[in-house]
């Protein structure tokens, strides 16, 4: 039997921190997971902070 991954999209339509945001993927993905994001290029920080977390 093949299993079929579990592909979830949401679409943050306000600006929430740092927090809320691991909350959100905490509370999908127990295990380790692939995360896609359109990130502007003015925030370099954001970019960091994510990569950092996930590591």
């Amino acid at each position: 039997m093949e299993s079929v991954p579990n592909v979830q999209e949401i679409l943050l339509d306000k600006e929430i921190d740092e927090q809320e945001f691991f909350g959100i993927i905490n509370s999908i993905y127990k295990q380790d997971c692939y995360i896609y994001a359109i990130i502007p290029g003015w925030e370099p920080r954001k970019i960091w902070t994510i990569t950092k977390y996930l590591n």
